[in-house]
């Protein structure tokens, strides 16, 4: 079993993985290194560069928060949502 603190890079990527995570990216419009990106400033921010085994649980919980209530990521997800349909419009025949 892991005891070492885990490098917050290397949990948050291990978490894109994760079923529970995938459900909610998977229809998605953005690449998961760039929601990853947004994930782990969030994280430096709050000043965790790494996670110790006892507050793994805790900190998927306060990801997952994040996918689903943070306005910077729903405003990206959105505006890749719109430049799709753009695409889809563009490409159908009048």
């Amino acid at each position: 079993m892991l005891t070492e603190p885990l490098p917050i890079e290397i949990f948050v990527a291990t978490r894109f993985t994760e079923k529970s995570i995938t459900n909610v990216t998977e229809n998605w419009r953005v690449e998961p290194e760039q929601l990853q990106k947004m994930i782990v400033s969030y994280f430096r921010e709050m000043g965790i560069f790494a996670v110790l085994p006892t507050m793994e649980a805790e900190l998927k919980e306060t990801l997952l928060h994040w996918l689903q209530n943070s306005p910077e990521i729903y405003q990206l997800v959105k505006k890749a949502e719109m430049q799709e349909m753009v695409r889809r419009q563009s490409r159908r025949p009048d």
